[in-house]
């Protein structure tokens, strides 16, 4: 939320993307179910290497979210698989909507490393790789770890 996207598109572009989306009003999880659904794969989601406001969990322990916080979770519910049970101020990361939130990125494997080291020498610092995808049976977004 905290760097215009312009960058990191036109740093995707050179690298070789596959998918891309912003993550706003549906949140996180919404995004990357779209995402997975969409494209009959399966999303590792390793939940510790997405870059979080620390106050923002503070803020979900005291009960605050927005309006959609709670909607966006039900709309994801047969989507999400939680592989491990997490406190509900930090799984609320995954359904925080964002608007002019930051992207998700897409690319093969073996350009995942290229593309992290050219946004960050581009100044989009908290550029990171949070996941995988994979074929598999079963599509949706598979939750590996809690913050």
């Amino acid at each position: 939320m905290a760097t215009l996207n312009k960058v990191a598109c036109e740093t995707a572009i050179d690298v070789g993307v596959n998918a891309c989306t912003d993550i706003s009003g549906f949140g996180l999880a919404g995004h990357l179910c779209e995402m997975a659904k969409g494209s009959g794969v399966r999303i590792d989601l390793h939940l510790l290497a997405v870059p979080v406001y620390p106050t923002s969990i503070e803020l979900f322990g005291r009960g605050l979210r927005t309006g959609v916080t709670l909607s966006n979770k039900e709309s994801a519910k047969n989507c999400v698989e939680l592989q491990y049970p997490m406190p509900k101020e930090k799984e609320m990361i995954l359904y925080d909507p964002q608007t002019s939130g930051p992207l998700i990125l897409s690319v093969p494997g073996a350009k995942a490393d290229l593309l992290v080291e050219n946004l960050k020498a581009r100044g989009v610092r908290d550029a990171t790789i949070i996941g995988e995808v994979s074929d598999g049976a079963a599509s949706g977004l598979f939750v590996r770890d809690s913050l």
